[in-house]
């Protein structure tokens, strides 16, 4: 009977020993999770105080390749741009599908401001851009004959033309306009004849280009306004928090715009529905929006 109590005893106590053992590693459990729970917590704010950091150096300090972007050549800019691009639509779209815990949202933000509709690099590649078509719309020599037409009526420069002047030689003035130098100077009569019998011809050329550079600039300014609205837009909508996403929204719209691009969705005439130039004489005018090549 002794054996049968002392057995009994030693079992109860083996139980509330492990009762006991169980409820001490269910705390420890618990204990370790509210510690990693804490960890996790402070990480949180970390990436949240570094996430705002990034978002205010975006948009208060430009970025040293836009800077650099703004006093290079249109091709170095243009290479900038699809160096972003390329980094956004292919590596992080690769990034995000393989490996998403290793992308952080401050990478995500960052590359996508360098490529959105108002990022500095696109502004500034698009300024080179209607700089240089407007430098490189007539040649010298039609910007001479413009420059000087804005100094005198066709009139004026027909009689200059007609005149006996003195050979002397060309001295250069301090301030000097297009028609002191022209006048500082005397053609042959072949091309003097050839100077009065196109001179209006010339006129209405210049005339003509000059107004296109001019609706060439308001494009340009209305580009750069409309810029300057998407980007209020994107702030007003980011103050409110209103463009939150996850990395799985990203990975989705990488995808999407990816696929529309290889089936040729995303060329100049499908978007913006530009019509193609169908004719095949050379010598054929253009005729309202169409295009014959635009290159994407």
């Amino acid at each position: 009977m002794e054996s049968k109590a002392s057995s009994l005893q030693s079992k109860i106590k083996s139980s509330k020993e492990r009762s006991r053992d169980h409820r001490r590693r269910k705390k420890e459990y618990y204990s370790g999770l509210e510690a990693k729970i804490k960890q996790l917590q402070m990480q949180i704010e970390a990436l949240k105080e570094e996430n705002i950091e990034l978002r205010q150096r975006v948009v208060h300090i430009p970025s040293k390749i836009s800077e650099q972007a703004s006093h290079c050549t249109e091709s170095n800019q243009k290479h900038a741009l699809q160096i972003s691009e390329n980094y956004l639509y292919n590596t992080m779209k690769k990034n995000l599908k393989k490996e998403p815990e290793e992308v952080r949202f401050s990478m995500i933000e960052q590359s996508v401001e360098e490529v959105r509709d108002c990022s500095e690099i696109r502004i500034n590649y698009i300024k080179q851009c209607f700089s240089n078509i407007i430098n490189n719309i007539a040649s010298v020599g039609s910007k001479a004959f413009s420059a000087i037409f804005n100094e005198m009526k066709v009139k004026d420069y027909a009689q200059c033309l007609q005149a006996k002047k003195r050979k002397r030689k060309y001295f250069e003035k301090e301030v000097e306009t297009a028609k002191d130098i022209f006048l500082a100077y005397e053609f042959s009569e072949i091309t003097t004849k050839n100077f009065l019998e196109y001179k209006n011809k010339t006129y209405r050329n210049c005339k003509k280009l000059k107004n296109m550079v001019h609706q060439i600039a308001r494009v340009r300014n209305e580009l750069l306004n409309c810029y300057k609205e998407i980007q209020k837009d994107f702030h007003d909508a980011e103050a409110k928090g209103d463009n939150e996403y996850t990395k799985e929204d990203v990975s989705t719209c990488l995808q999407i715009w990816n696929r529309m691009k290889e089936k040729g969705l995303l060329s100049a005439h499908n978007v913006w529905e530009i019509p193609y130039n169908t004719k095949t004489n050379e010598a054929d005018f253009y005729e309202g929006a169409e295009l014959t090549d635009t290159n994407t």
